[in-house]
Protein backbone atom coordinates (compact mmCIF):
# COMPACT_ATOMS: atom_id res chain seq x y z
CA UNK A 1 0.00 0.00 0.00
CA UNK A 2 1.14 3.57 -0.93
CA UNK A 3 1.02 5.77 1.98
CA UNK A 4 0.29 9.11 2.36
CA UNK A 5 3.40 10.05 2.74
CA UNK A 6 4.40 10.05 -0.68
CA UNK A 7 1.28 11.69 -2.00
CA UNK A 8 3.97 14.37 -2.62
CA UNK A 9 5.53 12.54 -5.02
CA UNK A 10 1.86 11.37 -6.34
CA UNK A 11 0.09 15.31 -7.12
CA UNK A 12 3.66 16.00 -8.57
CA UNK A 13 2.63 13.47 -10.86
CA UNK A 14 -1.19 14.37 -11.61
CA UNK A 15 -0.25 17.64 -12.18
CA UNK A 16 2.98 17.14 -14.57
CA UNK A 17 0.98 14.64 -16.52
CA UNK A 18 -2.05 16.91 -16.61
CA UNK A 19 -0.38 19.86 -17.59
CA UNK A 20 1.95 18.33 -20.02
CA UNK A 21 -0.65 16.60 -22.14
CA UNK A 22 -3.04 19.92 -21.86
CA UNK A 23 -0.06 21.37 -23.25
CA UNK A 24 0.80 19.26 -25.91
CA UNK A 25 -2.63 18.51 -27.19
CA UNK A 26 -2.72 22.91 -27.78
CA UNK A 27 -0.23 22.70 -29.72
CA UNK A 28 -0.95 19.42 -31.54
CA UNK A 29 -4.26 21.80 -32.27
CA UNK A 30 -2.08 24.63 -33.18
CA UNK A 31 -1.09 22.07 -36.06
CA UNK A 32 -4.05 21.77 -38.28
CA UNK A 33 -3.76 24.09 -41.20
CA UNK A 34 -5.85 25.99 -43.25
CA UNK A 35 -9.44 27.71 -42.32
CA UNK A 36 -12.20 25.91 -40.34
CA UNK A 37 -14.44 23.31 -42.89
CA UNK A 38 -16.88 22.56 -40.49
CA UNK A 39 -17.99 23.59 -36.73
CA UNK A 40 -15.45 21.38 -34.84
CA UNK A 41 -12.31 22.88 -36.95
CA UNK A 42 -14.15 26.17 -35.96
CA UNK A 43 -14.17 25.15 -32.40
CA UNK A 44 -10.24 23.88 -32.54
CA UNK A 45 -9.17 27.04 -33.59
CA UNK A 46 -11.16 29.66 -31.33
CA UNK A 47 -10.10 27.37 -28.01
CA UNK A 48 -6.20 27.45 -29.17
CA UNK A 49 -5.80 30.92 -30.51
CA UNK A 50 -7.44 31.98 -27.00
CA UNK A 51 -5.70 29.32 -25.18
CA UNK A 52 -2.05 30.14 -26.33
CA UNK A 53 -2.55 34.08 -24.85
CA UNK A 54 -4.36 32.73 -21.63
CA UNK A 55 -1.40 30.97 -21.06
CA UNK A 56 1.21 33.32 -21.67
CA UNK A 57 -0.67 35.52 -18.96
CA UNK A 58 -2.21 34.91 -15.80
CA UNK A 59 -2.76 30.89 -16.07
CA UNK A 60 0.71 30.65 -17.14
CA UNK A 61 1.91 31.74 -13.81
CA UNK A 62 -1.24 30.49 -11.74
CA UNK A 63 0.15 26.93 -13.14
CA UNK A 64 3.60 27.56 -12.82
CA UNK A 65 2.51 28.73 -8.85
CA UNK A 66 1.05 25.42 -8.34
CA UNK A 67 3.34 23.15 -9.78
CA UNK A 68 6.08 25.12 -7.42
CA UNK A 69 3.86 24.86 -4.46
CA UNK A 70 3.16 21.11 -4.74
CA UNK A 71 6.96 20.73 -5.40
CA UNK A 72 7.15 22.17 -2.34
CA UNK A 73 4.74 20.16 -0.57
CA UNK A 74 1.91 22.73 -0.23
CA UNK A 75 -0.47 24.01 -2.69
CA UNK A 76 -0.27 28.41 -2.80
CA UNK A 77 -3.58 29.43 -1.75
CA UNK A 78 -6.47 29.92 -4.28
CA UNK A 79 -3.84 28.90 -7.00
CA UNK A 80 -5.62 26.31 -8.60
CA UNK A 81 -8.84 28.19 -8.72
CA UNK A 82 -7.44 30.98 -10.21
CA UNK A 83 -6.05 29.76 -12.73
CA UNK A 84 -9.81 28.17 -13.76
CA UNK A 85 -11.25 31.26 -13.17
CA UNK A 86 -8.69 33.15 -15.74
CA UNK A 87 -9.25 30.59 -18.29
CA UNK A 88 -12.76 30.66 -17.67
CA UNK A 89 -13.65 34.08 -17.54
CA UNK A 90 -12.05 35.24 -21.01
CA UNK A 91 -13.61 36.08 -24.21
CA UNK A 92 -11.74 33.38 -25.49
CA UNK A 93 -14.91 30.52 -23.83
CA UNK A 94 -17.34 33.30 -25.15
CA UNK A 95 -15.98 32.87 -28.46
CA UNK A 96 -15.62 29.53 -28.22
CA UNK A 97 -19.39 28.64 -27.36
CA UNK A 98 -20.24 31.38 -30.28
CA UNK A 99 -18.40 28.87 -32.63
CA UNK A 100 -19.81 26.29 -32.01
CA UNK A 101 -23.30 27.03 -31.14
CA UNK A 102 -24.37 29.15 -33.58
CA UNK A 103 -22.58 27.39 -37.05
CA UNK A 104 -24.76 24.41 -35.24
CA UNK A 105 -28.25 25.73 -34.38
CA UNK A 106 -28.45 27.34 -38.49
CA UNK A 107 -27.59 24.00 -39.93
CA UNK A 108 -30.16 21.95 -37.57
CA UNK A 109 -32.38 24.26 -38.67
CA UNK A 110 -31.72 24.45 -41.99
CA UNK A 111 -32.16 20.60 -41.74
CA UNK A 112 -35.67 20.41 -40.60
CA UNK A 113 -36.51 23.27 -42.80
CA UNK A 114 -37.64 25.33 -40.26
CA UNK A 115 -35.44 28.18 -40.48
CA UNK A 116 -38.18 30.82 -41.38
CA UNK A 117 -39.81 29.46 -38.21
CA UNK A 118 -36.90 30.17 -36.00
CA UNK A 119 -37.84 33.64 -34.84
CA UNK A 120 -40.79 32.12 -33.53
CA UNK A 121 -39.14 30.14 -31.12
CA UNK A 122 -36.77 32.68 -30.17
CA UNK A 123 -33.83 31.69 -32.05
CA UNK A 124 -31.35 34.04 -34.03
CA UNK A 125 -29.51 32.16 -36.07
CA UNK A 126 -28.25 33.97 -38.71
CA UNK A 127 -25.39 36.53 -38.67
CA UNK A 128 -27.90 39.37 -39.30
CA UNK A 129 -30.59 38.17 -36.57
CA UNK A 130 -28.07 37.90 -34.34
CA UNK A 131 -26.90 41.15 -34.87
CA UNK A 132 -30.03 42.88 -34.18
CA UNK A 133 -29.80 41.30 -30.96
CA UNK A 134 -26.69 42.92 -29.89
CA UNK A 135 -27.87 46.62 -31.67
CA UNK A 136 -26.41 49.32 -29.53
CA UNK A 137 -24.11 47.05 -28.17
CA UNK A 138 -20.22 48.29 -28.13
CA UNK A 139 -18.46 44.62 -28.99
CA UNK A 140 -15.65 44.97 -32.08
CA UNK A 141 -14.67 42.42 -33.81
CA UNK A 142 -12.08 42.54 -37.27
CA UNK A 143 -13.36 42.29 -40.62
CA UNK A 144 -12.45 40.67 -43.72
CA UNK A 145 -10.11 44.09 -44.67
CA UNK A 146 -8.46 43.44 -41.45
CA UNK A 147 -9.94 46.62 -39.93
CA UNK A 148 -11.68 46.64 -36.13
CA UNK A 149 -15.22 47.50 -36.73
CA UNK A 150 -18.37 46.98 -34.26
CA UNK A 151 -19.59 43.24 -34.23
CA UNK A 152 -22.76 44.14 -35.58
CA UNK A 153 -21.58 45.34 -38.77
CA UNK A 154 -19.45 42.11 -39.10
CA UNK A 155 -22.07 39.55 -38.56
CA UNK A 156 -24.56 42.01 -40.93
CA UNK A 157 -21.37 40.40 -43.59
CA UNK A 158 -21.52 37.22 -42.46
CA UNK A 159 -25.15 36.82 -43.69
CA UNK A 160 -26.39 32.95 -43.34
CA UNK A 161 -22.65 31.86 -44.39
CA UNK A 162 -20.87 31.29 -40.62
CA UNK A 163 -17.79 29.94 -42.70
CA UNK A 164 -17.39 33.33 -43.05
CA UNK A 165 -16.08 33.45 -39.23
CA UNK A 166 -13.23 31.04 -40.36
CA UNK A 167 -11.23 33.60 -42.20
CA UNK A 168 -7.62 34.09 -41.22
CA UNK A 169 -6.98 37.68 -41.17
CA UNK A 170 -3.53 39.84 -39.52
CA UNK A 171 -4.23 42.52 -37.19
CA UNK A 172 -3.07 44.50 -34.05
CA UNK A 173 -4.24 43.51 -30.65
CA UNK A 174 -4.66 45.87 -28.11
CA UNK A 175 -1.31 45.64 -26.82
CA UNK A 176 0.14 46.92 -30.27
CA UNK A 177 1.23 43.43 -31.38
CA UNK A 178 0.66 42.07 -34.64
CA UNK A 179 -1.40 38.56 -34.46
CA UNK A 180 -2.61 36.17 -36.94
CA UNK A 181 -6.00 34.58 -36.51
CA UNK A 182 -9.77 33.57 -37.36
CA UNK A 183 -12.54 36.50 -37.04
CA UNK A 184 -13.88 34.30 -34.63
CA UNK A 185 -10.63 34.68 -32.16
CA UNK A 186 -10.64 38.44 -33.25
CA UNK A 187 -14.49 39.40 -31.54
CA UNK A 188 -12.99 41.40 -28.23
CA UNK A 189 -15.92 40.93 -25.46
CA UNK A 190 -14.02 43.03 -22.94
CA UNK A 191 -14.25 40.25 -20.50
CA UNK A 192 -12.28 41.65 -17.46
CA UNK A 193 -13.78 39.74 -14.50
CA UNK A 194 -16.91 37.52 -13.58
CA UNK A 195 -19.46 39.99 -14.12
CA UNK A 196 -18.60 41.11 -17.62
CA UNK A 197 -18.16 37.26 -18.24
CA UNK A 198 -21.97 36.55 -17.73
CA UNK A 199 -22.41 40.49 -19.50
CA UNK A 200 -20.95 39.24 -22.95
CA UNK A 201 -22.35 34.93 -22.20
CA UNK A 202 -25.81 36.78 -21.68
CA UNK A 203 -25.30 39.37 -24.96
CA UNK A 204 -23.41 36.39 -27.27
CA UNK A 205 -26.73 34.06 -26.26
CA UNK A 206 -29.74 35.54 -26.46
CA UNK A 207 -29.78 34.09 -29.96
CA UNK A 208 -30.07 30.95 -28.02
CA UNK A 209 -32.65 31.51 -25.77
CA UNK A 210 -35.25 28.97 -26.79
CA UNK A 211 -32.83 26.00 -26.77
CA UNK A 212 -31.76 26.94 -23.48
CA UNK A 213 -35.14 27.46 -22.02
CA UNK A 214 -36.52 24.18 -23.67
CA UNK A 215 -33.75 22.17 -23.21
CA UNK A 216 -32.47 23.22 -20.27
CA UNK A 217 -35.47 24.70 -18.18
CA UNK A 218 -38.65 22.58 -19.15
CA UNK A 219 -40.21 25.31 -20.64
CA UNK A 220 -42.66 25.70 -24.03
CA UNK A 221 -42.56 27.54 -26.73
CA UNK A 222 -46.03 28.10 -28.88
CA UNK A 223 -45.64 28.97 -32.48
CA UNK A 224 -48.25 30.73 -33.85
CA UNK A 225 -47.21 31.54 -37.38
CA UNK A 226 -49.42 32.56 -41.04
CA UNK A 227 -47.99 29.59 -42.10
CA UNK A 228 -49.10 30.40 -45.99
CA UNK A 229 -47.03 33.53 -45.35
CA UNK A 230 -44.13 32.03 -44.32
CA UNK A 231 -44.32 28.83 -46.95
CA UNK A 232 -45.52 30.69 -50.32
CA UNK A 233 -43.66 34.43 -48.96
CA UNK A 234 -47.49 36.13 -49.76
CA UNK A 235 -48.21 38.99 -47.58
CA UNK A 236 -51.18 39.59 -45.74
CA UNK A 237 -53.30 36.28 -45.96
CA UNK A 238 -55.08 35.78 -42.52
CA UNK A 239 -54.59 32.60 -41.83
CA UNK A 240 -52.59 32.80 -38.35
CA UNK A 241 -52.23 29.40 -36.37
CA UNK A 242 -50.90 27.66 -33.00
CA UNK A 243 -48.94 26.00 -35.80
CA UNK A 244 -46.62 23.78 -32.96
CA UNK A 245 -45.85 23.92 -29.08
CA UNK A 246 -41.92 22.80 -28.63
CA UNK A 247 -41.64 21.76 -25.16
CA UNK A 248 -39.48 18.94 -23.23
CA UNK A 249 -41.19 15.93 -23.30
CA UNK A 250 -40.34 14.41 -20.13
CA UNK A 251 -41.93 16.42 -17.41
CA UNK A 252 -38.85 17.55 -15.79
CA UNK A 253 -36.21 19.86 -16.59
CA UNK A 254 -32.72 19.12 -18.78
CA UNK A 255 -30.81 20.52 -15.77
CA UNK A 256 -32.52 18.40 -13.51
CA UNK A 257 -32.30 15.42 -15.30
CA UNK A 258 -28.97 16.34 -17.28
CA UNK A 259 -26.91 18.49 -15.50
CA UNK A 260 -27.06 18.12 -11.77
CA UNK A 261 -26.46 14.10 -12.28
CA UNK A 262 -23.15 15.49 -14.06
CA UNK A 263 -22.31 17.80 -11.04
CA UNK A 264 -23.27 14.87 -8.50
CA UNK A 265 -20.40 12.82 -10.22
CA UNK A 266 -17.66 15.56 -10.76
CA UNK A 267 -18.26 15.64 -6.82
CA UNK A 268 -20.34 18.28 -5.95
CA UNK A 269 -23.87 18.05 -3.49
CA UNK A 270 -26.50 20.07 -3.16
CA UNK A 271 -25.84 23.80 -2.35
CA UNK A 272 -22.74 23.80 -4.77
CA UNK A 273 -24.73 24.55 -7.82
CA UNK A 274 -28.58 26.34 -8.11
CA UNK A 275 -31.29 23.97 -7.26
CA UNK A 276 -33.97 23.48 -9.91
CA UNK A 277 -36.46 25.10 -9.04
CA UNK A 278 -33.90 28.69 -9.03
CA UNK A 279 -32.61 27.57 -12.47
CA UNK A 280 -35.56 26.55 -13.73
CA UNK A 281 -37.04 29.97 -12.43
CA UNK A 282 -34.22 32.28 -14.38
CA UNK A 283 -34.99 34.67 -17.04
CA UNK A 284 -31.72 35.79 -17.49
CA UNK A 285 -29.55 33.87 -20.13
CA UNK A 286 -26.29 34.81 -18.28
CA UNK A 287 -27.94 33.72 -15.10
CA UNK A 288 -28.49 30.23 -17.23
CA UNK A 289 -24.89 30.87 -18.04
CA UNK A 290 -23.46 30.99 -14.63
CA UNK A 291 -25.26 28.37 -13.16
CA UNK A 292 -23.20 25.73 -15.67
CA UNK A 293 -19.87 27.46 -15.49
CA UNK A 294 -20.13 28.79 -11.78
CA UNK A 295 -20.44 24.79 -10.37
CA UNK A 296 -16.61 24.47 -12.07
CA UNK A 297 -15.22 27.02 -10.30
CA UNK A 298 -16.41 25.37 -7.02
CA UNK A 299 -15.07 21.93 -7.86
CA UNK A 300 -11.47 23.80 -8.73
CA UNK A 301 -11.87 25.02 -4.91
CA UNK A 302 -12.62 21.87 -3.54
CA UNK A 303 -9.71 19.99 -5.36
CA UNK A 304 -7.90 22.73 -3.85
CA UNK A 305 -8.41 21.99 -0.20
CA UNK A 306 -8.59 18.11 -0.74
CA UNK A 307 -7.12 17.53 -3.98
CA UNK A 308 -5.82 13.99 -3.72
CA UNK A 309 -9.01 12.89 -2.15
CA UNK A 310 -11.34 15.14 -4.67
CA UNK A 311 -9.64 14.27 -7.97
CA UNK A 312 -9.21 10.55 -7.46
CA UNK A 313 -12.84 10.27 -6.90
CA UNK A 314 -13.60 12.22 -10.07
CA UNK A 315 -11.25 9.56 -11.60
CA UNK A 316 -13.45 6.96 -10.35
CA UNK A 317 -16.69 8.70 -11.11
CA UNK A 318 -16.33 9.57 -14.11
CA UNK A 319 -14.91 6.85 -15.82
CA UNK A 320 -18.14 4.99 -14.14
CA UNK A 321 -20.13 7.43 -16.37
CA UNK A 322 -18.31 6.51 -19.71
CA UNK A 323 -18.65 2.77 -19.06
CA UNK A 324 -21.83 2.64 -17.80
CA UNK A 325 -22.94 4.93 -20.74
CA UNK A 326 -24.46 7.17 -17.98
CA UNK A 327 -22.70 10.36 -19.92
CA UNK A 328 -24.78 10.10 -23.19
CA UNK A 329 -27.88 9.26 -20.98
CA UNK A 330 -27.46 12.11 -18.59
CA UNK A 331 -26.85 14.85 -22.21
CA UNK A 332 -29.74 13.11 -23.65
CA UNK A 333 -31.91 14.46 -21.62
CA UNK A 334 -31.04 17.95 -23.09
CA UNK A 335 -33.86 17.69 -25.63
CA UNK A 336 -36.38 19.62 -27.50
CA UNK A 337 -39.70 18.04 -28.43
CA UNK A 338 -42.40 19.08 -30.85
CA UNK A 339 -46.13 19.17 -31.07
CA UNK A 340 -47.96 20.18 -34.70
CA UNK A 341 -51.40 21.47 -35.55
CA UNK A 342 -52.92 18.85 -37.17
CA UNK A 343 -53.50 21.01 -40.31
CA UNK A 344 -49.92 22.45 -39.53
CA UNK A 345 -48.32 19.63 -39.48
CA UNK A 346 -50.08 18.22 -42.78
CA UNK A 347 -49.11 21.01 -44.87
CA UNK A 348 -45.58 21.97 -43.38
CA UNK A 349 -44.83 17.98 -43.80
CA UNK A 350 -43.78 17.94 -39.95
CA UNK A 351 -44.37 15.06 -37.24
CA UNK A 352 -44.52 15.10 -33.78
CA UNK A 353 -41.65 13.80 -31.63
CA UNK A 354 -37.91 14.79 -30.96
CA UNK A 355 -37.10 17.81 -32.84
CA UNK A 356 -33.54 18.24 -31.66
CA UNK A 357 -31.47 16.85 -29.08
CA UNK A 358 -28.96 19.18 -27.79
CA UNK A 359 -26.81 16.44 -25.67
CA UNK A 360 -26.24 14.19 -28.52
CA UNK A 361 -25.55 17.12 -30.64
CA UNK A 362 -22.68 18.29 -28.59
CA UNK A 363 -21.01 14.66 -28.04
CA UNK A 364 -21.09 14.21 -32.07
CA UNK A 365 -18.78 17.37 -32.02
CA UNK A 366 -16.41 16.13 -29.16
CA UNK A 367 -16.49 12.85 -31.34
CA UNK A 368 -15.58 14.30 -35.08
CA UNK A 369 -12.46 15.27 -33.09
CA UNK A 370 -11.62 11.52 -32.66
CA UNK A 371 -12.85 11.52 -28.85
CA UNK A 372 -14.83 8.40 -28.69
CA UNK A 373 -17.68 8.96 -25.81
CA UNK A 374 -20.19 5.80 -27.21
CA UNK A 375 -17.78 2.93 -26.14
CA UNK A 376 -16.34 1.78 -22.74
CA UNK A 377 -13.90 3.38 -20.63
CA UNK A 378 -11.01 1.77 -22.53
CA UNK A 379 -12.24 2.88 -25.96
CA UNK A 380 -12.26 6.80 -24.83
CA UNK A 381 -8.42 6.32 -23.59
CA UNK A 382 -7.39 4.75 -26.95
CA UNK A 383 -9.07 7.45 -28.69
CA UNK A 384 -7.58 10.11 -26.62
CA UNK A 385 -3.91 8.63 -26.84
CA UNK A 386 -4.62 8.73 -30.73
CA UNK A 387 -6.22 12.38 -30.42
CA UNK A 388 -3.01 13.07 -29.17
CA UNK A 389 -0.27 11.14 -30.73
CA UNK A 390 -1.71 10.81 -34.13
CA UNK A 391 -1.21 7.24 -33.79
CA UNK A 392 -3.51 4.42 -33.10
CA UNK A 393 -3.81 3.42 -28.84
CA UNK A 394 -2.09 0.81 -27.95
CA UNK A 395 -2.71 0.67 -24.39
CA UNK A 396 -3.27 -2.38 -22.14
CA UNK A 397 -6.96 -2.07 -21.27
CA UNK A 398 -7.52 -0.92 -17.47
CA UNK A 399 -9.34 -2.93 -15.39
CA UNK A 400 -12.21 -0.51 -14.81
CA UNK A 401 -14.01 -2.89 -12.67
CA UNK A 402 -11.03 -3.09 -10.57
CA UNK A 403 -11.01 0.69 -10.52
CA UNK A 404 -14.30 0.75 -9.30
CA UNK A 405 -13.60 -1.20 -6.39
CA UNK A 406 -11.17 1.08 -5.41
CA UNK A 407 -14.08 3.42 -4.21
CA UNK A 408 -17.05 3.08 -1.72
CA UNK A 409 -20.64 4.08 -2.92
CA UNK A 410 -21.70 7.39 -1.08
CA UNK A 411 -24.93 8.57 -0.74
CA UNK A 412 -25.57 13.07 -1.53
CA UNK A 413 -28.02 15.24 0.51
CA UNK A 414 -30.17 14.93 -2.56
CA UNK A 415 -30.48 11.18 -2.30
CA UNK A 416 -27.97 10.40 -5.59
CA UNK A 417 -25.31 7.75 -5.77
CA UNK A 418 -21.95 8.49 -6.62
CA UNK A 419 -18.30 6.82 -5.53
CA UNK A 420 -16.04 7.91 -3.00
CA UNK A 421 -12.67 6.95 -3.45
CA UNK A 422 -10.17 5.57 -1.32
CA UNK A 423 -7.48 7.49 -2.19
CA UNK A 424 -4.43 4.99 -1.42
CA UNK A 425 -6.09 2.44 -3.15
CA UNK A 426 -6.86 4.30 -6.21
CA UNK A 427 -3.11 5.57 -6.86
CA UNK A 428 -1.73 2.15 -6.17
CA UNK A 429 -4.24 1.02 -8.93
CA UNK A 430 -3.31 3.70 -11.27
CA UNK A 431 0.87 3.39 -10.45
CA UNK A 432 0.20 -0.47 -11.55
CA UNK A 433 -1.53 0.63 -14.57
CA UNK A 434 0.60 3.77 -15.89
CA UNK A 435 3.47 1.58 -14.84
CA UNK A 436 3.67 -0.07 -18.37
CA UNK A 437 5.93 0.56 -21.18
CA UNK A 438 2.98 0.89 -23.41
CA UNK A 439 1.78 3.99 -20.99
CA UNK A 440 4.53 5.33 -21.05
CA UNK A 441 5.79 4.92 -24.48
CA UNK A 442 2.47 6.95 -25.12
CA UNK A 443 3.31 9.63 -22.87
CA UNK A 444 6.36 10.33 -23.68
CA UNK A 445 6.31 9.93 -27.45
CA UNK A 446 3.34 13.04 -26.80
CA UNK A 447 5.99 15.04 -25.63
CA UNK A 448 9.21 16.43 -26.98
CA UNK A 449 10.75 13.49 -25.68
CA UNK A 450 10.01 11.46 -28.28
CA UNK A 451 12.08 9.91 -30.06
CA UNK A 452 15.35 11.15 -28.14
CA UNK A 453 17.70 9.04 -25.81
CA UNK A 454 16.25 10.79 -23.08
CA UNK A 455 12.84 9.74 -24.04
CA UNK A 456 13.97 6.00 -25.06
CA UNK A 457 15.65 6.26 -21.24
CA UNK A 458 12.53 6.70 -19.54
CA UNK A 459 10.70 3.78 -21.60
CA UNK A 460 13.44 1.18 -21.29
CA UNK A 461 13.43 1.92 -17.56
CA UNK A 462 10.03 1.63 -16.38
CA UNK A 463 9.28 -0.86 -13.33
CA UNK A 464 6.14 -0.62 -11.40
CA UNK A 465 7.94 0.76 -8.28
CA UNK A 466 8.45 4.32 -6.31
CA UNK A 467 11.07 4.72 -8.54
CA UNK A 468 9.61 3.77 -11.50
CA UNK A 469 7.32 6.78 -10.84
CA UNK A 470 10.06 9.03 -10.04
CA UNK A 471 12.02 8.52 -13.08
CA UNK A 472 8.82 9.38 -14.85
CA UNK A 473 8.00 12.22 -13.59
CA UNK A 474 11.75 13.60 -13.10
CA UNK A 475 11.85 13.23 -17.34
CA UNK A 476 8.42 14.71 -17.32
CA UNK A 477 8.45 17.71 -15.11
CA UNK A 478 11.37 19.61 -16.84
CA UNK A 479 9.25 19.03 -20.58
CA UNK A 480 6.59 20.95 -18.30
CA UNK A 481 8.14 23.87 -16.72
CA UNK A 482 10.55 24.42 -19.89
CA UNK A 483 6.92 25.05 -21.70
CA UNK A 484 5.65 27.25 -18.87
CA UNK A 485 8.53 29.10 -19.16
CA UNK A 486 8.83 29.89 -22.68
CA UNK A 487 4.96 30.78 -22.58
CA UNK A 488 6.00 33.14 -19.49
Amino acid sequence: MIGSHKYKLKKILVVALAAVVLLESVALLSGKGGGAQNVIDVTLNVSFDGMEKAVSGSIGTALSEAVAGIKAGELKQDSIKNMVTGLIHSDFVVNTVMSISYPLLYQTLVDLGMLDFATYMDLYATGPLLAGKLEGKSYTCVDKDGTRKNLTEVLNNVGEDWTYMDTKVSYEDEDGNTRETTLWNSIQWGVKDEASFYTAMNDMGEGLRGVLEVAMQGKERVINVNVLEVLLKFDKIPFNMDAATIYHAEGQSGYELGLVPLFNSLGLDEGDYPSVSEFNGYNSVGDMWKAIFGPVLTLAEKIENAPVPMLTSMLVNFADLIETGKFKEYMGHLRLDAQYNKLAAMVMGFSDGLLFNLGDALIEIIEESGLNLSGNFNDLLDSFVKVLTKKDGDLPDMDVAGLLACASEKTLSNGAKVYEADPDKVIEFMVNYLMDDRIVAAIVNATELAGTPEGEAVISGVEKSEEGLRQMVNALLPVLLKKLNAAG
